[in-house]
């Protein structure tokens, strides 16, 4: 019953974190290549699209 508060005291800081980058940062395009160019090589693969994920787009009419 003790692990959930010190994980609740801590989520602020991430969320402080994103908050005071995101307004620093006036350029989404940016902001996200920053984050994605400090970020470890390990954190870069979910973002990665796979072959099999990869699909025609979709035309508009």
């Amino acid at each position: 019953m003790a692990a959930p508060s010190p994980a609740q005291r801590a989520s602020p800081l991430p969320f402080l974190f994103g908050v005071a980058t995101a307004t620093l940062v006036p350029d989404p395009d940016g902001y996200v290549a920053g984050l994605s160019r400090v970020a470890p090589l390990r954190y870069a693969a979910p973002l990665v699209p796979s072959k099999e994920t990869e699909t025609e787009p979709v035309m508009s009419k």
